[in-house]
């Protein structure tokens, strides 16, 4: 069933570790519609740094939002490596959903806080807007709980800049 499928695509990610990094608040978002259009990229996620990491993760995240209520997945492909076959995955979802007339308003991640270690991985805590499915175009709308997420990112800092290699569930810490 297509209903849960954006939530449930965050939970089936691959595992990975993660260290005790410090944790960041994100800036608030400049945009108010997850919807509009695609996310303009600020300026701080092209640094080399922590928190330039950190401004593109939650780039990569406005883009998501966008992605999954437009069906418009190229602003997640151009974030993304080639290699990044979890991405690769959730951009398959987001594509195959909308060629089959799924429709989703109101979905939004925002992120709640995260930490960036040494080796370019992002942890993020993700709160999930309750948000509204429709399967088919004339089907009943579904709506999906609101939930909190937790979500890793690899990053890979290169000529272009950033680029999502694997997104991955860290590990619960204790």
């Amino acid at each position: 069933m297509l209903r849960k499928s954006f939530a449930v695509m965050a939970l089936v990610l691959l595992s990975a570790c993660s260290g005790d990094p410090e944790p960041r608040e994100p800036a608030p978002s400049p945009s108010a519609s997850p919807t509009a259009t695609p996310p303009d990229m600020p300026e701080l996620a092209n640094e080399e740094s922590d928190e330039g990491a950190f401004g593109f993760a939650t780039h990569f995240i406005e883009s998501m939002n966008y992605s999954v209520n437009s069906g418009v997945t190229e602003p997640l492909t151009a974030l993304s490596s080639k290699s990044c076959e979890s991405c690769r995955s959730y951009i398959e979802t987001i594509q195959s959903d909308a060629q089959h007339g799924t429709t989703v308003r109101g979905f939004r991640w925002t992120i709640a806080n995260g930490s960036v270690d040494n080796d370019g991985a992002v942890d993020l805590r993700i709160d999930a807007d309750e948000y509204e499915i429709r399967e088919f175009g004339d089907a009943d709308w579904s709506r999906v709980e609101s939930a909190r997420y937790e979500l890793g990112l690899s990053l890979k800092y290169g000529s272009s800049g950033w680029t999502v290699m694997e997104m991955y569930l860290p590990e619960a810490s204790e």
